[in-house]
């Protein structure tokens, strides 16, 4: 049995399957699965009650934001947390330290929150977790908070 192939031919077909291979990988590479995250830090109010906690993801790829979301825990259990705020912190490859987010109660339900990036704004997140719970986001840490309670 002779295949008739013109010249070139048999070539062209594997050019094709080849290039569906590599459009299947670069799509599988390039999707990834949400981030773990990871709890920094739990921040309890001087007086007591709402726990407000900061918890981190790092991108998956080299230089990705790093995603930032924010919990208000009325009681122990993680379960039990609601959802205040996702965010990102810009990431220049420098590992995440202490001096990215810092914090200071203000008084007893309200602590400000400065995120601060290497190579972007700080961002200011002041959360309010009185009986009239809220969140402001604004733009630089000017009057940020010096410690980290």
């Amino acid at each position: 049995m002779q295949l008739h192939l013109k010249p070139g031919e048999g070539l062209m077909k594997w050019r094709h399957l080849w290039t569906l291979a590599g459009l299947i990988l670069l799509l599988y590479g390039c999707s990834s699965p949400e981030p773990a995250f990871t709890t920094w830090a739990t921040y309890v109010p001087p007086q007591g009650g709402t726990n407000v906690i900061v918890q981190f993801a790092p991108g998956n790829l080299p230089y990705a934001p790093v995603a930032i979301r924010i919990y208000l825990q009325k009681n122990s259990d993680l379960a039990d947390s609601r959802l205040l705020l996702t965010t990102q912190l810009a990431n220049d490859g420098v590992t995440l330290t202490a001096a990215n987010i810092r914090a200071a109660w203000i008084s007893d339900n309200r602590l400000d929150l400065c995120l601060a990036g290497y190579e972007q704004e700080d961002q200011l997140i002041t959360i309010n977790t009185g009986d009239a719970t809220y969140v402001e986001k604004t733009i630089a840490c000017s009057q940020s908070p010096d410690s980290t309670d």
